[in-house]
């Protein structure tokens, strides 16, 4: 009798450490799903605090479009506004990776005298205007720049830059003191920080 009992714990044994390595998976790979769903949010939250770049493809994928949607439009010229260092070092390599690449002149942010403007000169560049806003912001008041307005928010868009538009309502104080064949492109903020549901 007592070979038995000894043969039948040594059996149940066995069965309940299979359970317990069972159950034991079944909580690792739990603990496993948890980890990565945060891995997932850590990288969301980095990429959304990263400033904002284009890599080289994206750039070259902007100028493509932009070189086809400008061919007619004739001389170019662009400003910009921002107001705080990640705005500005958008804004330039906007500048220096996709319209310098076509061509295109940037000129200060156009001042009218009648009103207060807060304008930045940076070193070795154009003056910059400073207009709070989300998002990016691309205007143009020549109607021959209409196409590339729209190629260029469509672009950026696509390169994954979040909250770009043009306003069909824009200031008309900035209207009057657009040169012709200007684009004005206002850097403002990030959108806020979203961060993915698990």
């Amino acid at each position: 009798m007592a070979f038995w009992l000894v043969v039948v714990g040594i059996g149940f044994e066995a069965v309940c450490t299979i359970f317990l390595f069972v159950f034991d998976e079944g909580i690792s790979n739990a603990q496993q799903r948890k980890i990565e769903a945060d891995q997932r949010k850590i990288i969301a939250l980095e990429n959304k605090l990263a400033a904002r770049a284009l890599s080289s493809d994206q750039s070259a994928m902007i100028v493509s479009r932009l070189s086809k949607a400008a061919q007619d439009a004739g001389k170019i010229s662009y400003v910009f506004s921002a107001t705080d260092d990640e705005e500005i070092s958008f804004a330039i390599d906007l500048s220096d990776n996709v319209f310098s690449k076509l061509g295109w002149t940037w000129e200060d942010w156009p001042t009218n005298p009648s009103i207060l403007e807060m304008t930045t000169r940076l070193p070795g560049r154009k003056k910059v205007g400073w207009v709070p806003l989300n998002g990016v912001q691309v205007q143009a008041f020549d109607p021959k720049l209409e196409k590339v307005v729209a190629t260029l928010v469509a672009g950026l868009r696509d390169a994954g830059i979040e909250n770009v538009r043009t306003d069909p309502k824009a200031d008309s104080e900035l209207q009057s003191t657009n040169p012709q064949m200007t684009i004005i492109v206002m850097v403002g903020m990030r959108p806020t920080l979203r961060i993915p549901a698990e």
